[in-house]
């Protein structure tokens, strides 16, 4: 019993320690888009400035959802602990708004990558 505790406690710190490198590098790529498209803003033409607009949006809640699920997941890690303890019934189930957050996430990332080729293509 005490082994299977341990064994799920290091699963979790696993899934854990995954989590943050997908969060980590969410927020750098899209950290380095947005500096890097406003770095390039000066060399291209203004013409097309609502395809960057969307972008800079959809890096921008990239970002914002990333910080969420980073902060809901250290609820859910902290509470399944607890769980596995006995120190609670049955922990609240937030992996699955982590997941969620995670997956629009990376889908505002790629959306905001696209509009950000698309203008600098049209652009230059």
């Amino acid at each position: 019993m005490r082994n299977n505790i341990n064994e799920q406690m290091q699963t979790e710190e696993f899934n854990f320690q995954e989590s943050v490198l997908f969060d980590k590098s969410i927020l750098v790529f899209s950290g380095a888009m947005l500096g890097v498209s406003l770095f390039l803003m000066n060399f291209v033409s203004h013409k097309y400035i609502p395809l960057l607009l969307i972008a800079w949006v959809c890096f921008i809640l990239s970002i914002v959802l990333t910080l969420l699920s980073m902060l809901i997941s250290q609820d859910v890690i902290r509470e399944k602990a607890e769980y596995l303890k006995g120190l609670i019934d049955y922990p609240e189930n937030h992996a699955l708004i982590v997941l969620l957050l995670n997956r629009f996430s990376m889908s505002f990332f790629i959306t905001g990558a696209f509009f950000l080729t698309v203008f600098l293509f049209v652009s230059l």
